[in-house]
């Protein structure tokens, strides 16, 4: 958990792993937890924070606080997003500042909601 934020100060002297999610990893990490080994609920948070329910694999993130959309943005956030593994889908609401990304893999999904939280897009390549 530490390492997806960035902020493990451990190193090489570090137990836990230092990577991203990839098929291995995710095909290991039961519907019970998340892939950080948190327990997963019945029912989703309301405020869409915690670590997400059993019942749906939750590949689909909320991504609040955009600006309008404009290519530019659109690609920032593919670009961003897309480093913590294969996106299925980036569908940006236009007139709304947000957008909903999907990634192929929910372990993927879960690495990228610890790992951007706070975070804010850089626009441009």
């Amino acid at each position: 958990l530490h390492f997806a934020r960035g902020a493990c100060s451990k190193g090489a002297e570090c137990q836990f792993l230092h990577r991203l999610p990839d098929e291995k990893i995710a095909a290991c990490c039961p519907l019970t937890n998340d892939i950080f080994g948190r327990d997963r609920h019945r029912d989703h948070k309301s405020d869409m924070g915690g670590v997400g329910s059993f019942e749906k694999p939750s590949q689909t993130l909320y991504v609040g606080g955009l600006p309008g959309y404009t290519k530019e943005a659109e690609d920032a956030v593919r670009r961003e997003f897309g480093e913590f593994g294969k996106l299925e889908r980036v569908y940006y609401l236009k007139d709304k500042g947000c957008c909903f990304v999907r990634y192929k893999l929910r372990a993927c999904a879960e690495f990228a909601k610890e790992a951007m939280i706070g975070q804010h897009l850089t626009l441009g390549s």
